[in-house]
C-alpha cells in the first residue's frame, strides 16, 4: 500500500528559532511567486502526469504533445483553448536565430560598393587620329581642288608633248594664234561645299534621384560623364559611316537589284536544310548602311524547293554601291508582311539556313522588313565609308565578295596599294602615286590575315620580331598581322582594328600626301563652328538637364588618294 510522506514540520520543535524565521522568509517568498506566476492548467496537468515543463522550447512542444496523448478526453476538453495558445506562443519561441528568422530578409550587413561601376566601352580612334578645328564660320565649308595638270597623269588631263619648233608658228596663247610657243597645258579642277551638321545629346537627372544617391553616387557628375563619351562614341560613329541626304551629300543606298534563287544545293557545314516541303520561298534584301537599311528589292519567288526537304537555295544579288552588307528576310507568302529576318551577310550572296518556326523551318516571327528607306539621315553628313566607298570621288573601291586569300594572304590590300599608286580614280588611270599609311579593318578581317599567314607562310614575305627582353624568357604562342609592306612603295602600313568598323569592311587611307606643297597636313579634317560644347539647362521642372552639342562636318580634301576593300565573307 502507497503512504506518502510525513510533512516536515518546518515550525516543530527539532527547529531552532532562527531557522524558523529564515524558512519563514523563504516560504512567504516562494508562496508570493505563485501568486505572481500561478501554473497554468496546462503545467498543473502535465506536472500530474509527471512531466516537468522546461525552458527548452523543443522540450516543451514535445510536452504538449505528450500531454495530449495522456490525458483523458473530459481534461484535454477543458485546457484545449489554453493548450492552443500555448501552442501558438511555442511556435515563436521555438525559432532560432536564422539567416531568414525572424526576418525574410535577415538582420544582415548591405556589402555595397560605391561608387557603380562603369563598364562601357568607349574607343575613339578616328576621333582621337584626325585633326579637327573651330575655324569653321557660317553654314557651309567651302575649298577648291586642283585635281590635275597636263602630263600629272590625273584628273582626265591628257598628257602633251612638251617638244615644239620655237621657229613655227603652232601655238594659240590667249586667244591669238599663230604665235612661237611652247604648247600650253591644262587643267581639271572642283570645287566643294560641304554643309555643316549639328550633333548633340540630352540626358536629365530628376532631383528625387539625385538626393536619394546621396552618399553613394553623384549622379549629375555621372550623368556629365556619360553624356561625353555618348557623344564622342556618338561622333566617331558618324565619322566612320554616317550618310547625309543634303546637297553635296552621297544619300540613300539604292535597293539591291536582281535578285533570285539558285536551284536546290546541300546545305553546307553549319547551314539547315528545310526539313519539310515548302510550296513557294519568297525573299527580299535590303542593303545596310552604317546607320540603317535600304528600301526593299523586289521580290525574288523560288518553286524548286517544292516536294524537297534536306535542300537550300542560294540567293544572289547585284551590288547596291555604297551598301556596307545586307540583311535577308524571307517567307512562304509573298509580301513583306509575311517575310521576317532571316540573317545578315557581307557578301551579295545569302544562303538560308531552315531554322525558322514556319513551314520546313523558314522564319515566321521576329523582325520585319520596313517599308521606308533608313540608310540615310538628313541631317547627317558623309562618313569614310560613306565617301571612300563612293566610286565616283574615291581612289579605290573593290568588292571581294568572298573570303580573304589563304593562298597569298593579304593580295587584297597589296592590288589596293597598286591601284592606288598608279591606277587610281573613278574610271581608273590615276598616277597619284598615293602611299597609304594605315588599313582600318574589322576584328575577323584581321584574325582571318593572320590565320592566312599561319597556315600558309611559304613565299610570303613576313618579319617576326623577338623583343630582347623575351630572349631569356620564352616567346609568347601566338602571332598577329599589325602592319603591311606596300610591295610598291616599300613602306609599312598599319593594320589596326576599327572598333565598330563593320563586318566585311576595310578602309585603306592615306592620312596625309606625298606632295609636299599640296597645301593640305591632313587629307581629312573635323572642322567644325562649335566643337564640343556642354550645356547645362535652367531648371524648368524638378530636374537637372544638360546637353552637348557640336556644329561642323568632316572635310575630305583628297578622297582619290584613299579606298576601301568591302564584302569580306571572314
Amino acid at each position: 500500500m502507497y503512504a506518502p510522506p510525513r510533512p516536515v514540520d518546518m515550525f516543530g520543535p527539532d527547529v531552532k528559532g532562527t531557522e524558523v524565521v529564515d524558512r519563514f522568509e523563504a516560504f512567504k517568498q516562494d508562496l508570493q511567486k505563485s501568486i505572481d506566476a500561478p501554473f497554468n492548467p496546462i503545467e498543473i496537468a502535465m506536472r500530474k502526469e509527471g512531466m516537468v515543463p522546461t525552458g527548452d522550447g523543443g522540450a516543451r512542444t514535445a510536452a504538449i504533445e505528450e500531454l495530449e496523448k495522456s490525458v483523458s478526453p473530459e481534461v484535454l476538453a477543458s485546457i484545449t483553448p489554453q493548450l492552443d495558445k500555448m501552442k501558438g506562443v511555442e511556435a515563436d519561441l521555438a525559432k532560432e536565430w536564422l539567416s531568414n528568422s525572424p526576418l525574410s530578409s535577415g538582420l544582415v550587413a548591405y556589402d555595397l560598393q560605391a561608387p557603380a561601376k562603369y563598364l562601357v566601352p568607349r574607343t575613339t580612334p578616328l576621333v582621337n587620329r584626325t585633326p579637327r578645328t573651330t575655324q569653321g564660320v557660317g553654314t557651309t565649308a567651302r575649298f577648291k581642288q586642283i585635281l590635275g595638270v597636263s602630263n600629272s597623269g590625273t584628273g582626265g588631263v591628257a598628257d602633251i608633248s612638251p617638244f615644239f619648233n620655237s621657229e613655227t608658228a603652232s601655238a594659240t596663247s590667249g586667244g591669238v594664234s599663230g604665235l612661237r610657243r611652247p604648247p600650253n597645258i591644262s587643267y581639271a579642277a572642283a570645287d566643294q561645299a560641304i554643309i555643316f551638321q549639328e550633333q548633340g545629346l540630352t540626358d536629365i537627372v530628376s532631383m528625387k534621384a539625385f538626393y536619394q544617391s546621396q552618399g553613394y553616387e553623384n549622379l549629375r557628375q555621372l550623368s556629365q560623364t556619360a553624356l561625353l563619351w555618348a557623344t564622342k562614341v556618338g561622333e566617331e560613329k558618324s565619322l566612320l559611316y554616317s550618310r547625309g541626304t543634303a546637297t553635296g551629300f552621297d544619300g540613300a543606298i539604292a535597293a539591291p537589284t536582281g535578285v533570285s534563287f539558285a536551284s536546290n544545293s546541300n546545305p553546307p557545314t553549319g547551314v539547315t536544310g528545310n526539313t519539310a516541303n515548302i510550296a513557294n520561298l519568297f525573299g527580299y534584301v535590303q542593303a545596310n548602311s552604317g546607320r540603317g537599311q535600304s528600301v526593299n528589292s523586289t521580290v525574288a519567288t523560288t518553286t524548286t524547293l517544292a516536294a524537297v526537304t534536306g535542300k537550300t537555295s542560294v540567293m544572289t544579288w547585284t551590288d547596291s554601291p555604297g551598301a556596307l552588307g545586307y540583311t535577308v528576310y524571307l517567307g512562304t507568302t509573298t509580301g513583306i508582311a509575311n517575310a521576317f529576318f532571316a540573317g545578315t551577310t557581307s557578301t551579295n550572296t545569302f544562303t538560308p539556313s531552315f531554322t525558322g518556326g514556319g513551314t520546313g523551318g523558314v522564319p515566321n516571327s521576329g523582325a520585319q522588313p520596313t517599308g521606308s528607306d533608313t540608310s540615310a539621315d538628313a541631317n547627317g553628313y558623309d562618313g569614310y565609308l560613306t565617301v571612300l566607298s563612293n566610286p565616283a570621288v574615291a581612289g579605290y573601291v573593290a568588292r571581294v565578295n568572298g573570303t580573304l586569300s589563304t593562298a597569298n594572304p593579304g593580295v587584297e590590300f597589296q592590288t589596293a596599294f597598286q591601284a592606288l599608286y598608279n591606277n587610281a580614280g573613278p574610271s581608273g588611270g590615276q598616277s597619284l602615286l598615293a602611299d597609304p599609311n594605315v588599313v582600318w579593318i574589322y576584328a575577323g578581317g584581321r584574325v582571318a590575315l593572320s590565320d592566312a599567314l599561319k597556315t600558309n607562310p611559304t613565299g610570303v614575305g613576313y618579319r617576326l620580331t623577338i623583343d630582347n627582353e623575351l630572349a631569356n624568357t620564352g616567346v609568347k604562342l601566338g602571332s598577329i598581322v599589325n602592319g603591311l609592306v606596300n610591295e610598291v612603295t616599300g613602306t609599312m602600313v598599319d593594320l589596326e582594328v576599327h572598333p565598330y568598323m563593320p563586318k566585311g569592311c576595310a578602309i585603306v587611307h592615306s592620312e596625309t600626301l606625298p606632295i609636299p606643297d599640296s597645301q593640305v597636313s591632313s587629307t581629312v579634317e573635323v572642322r567644325n563652328v562649335v566643337d564640343y560644347t556642354a550645356i547645362e539647362w535652367a531648371p524648368i521642372q524638378m530636374s537637372w538637364d544638360q546637353s552637348t552639342y557640336m556644329l561642323g562636318a568632316p572635310l575630305f580634301y583628297a578622297p582619290v588618294f584613299s579606298g576601301t576593300v568591302l564584302g569580306i565573307a571572314n
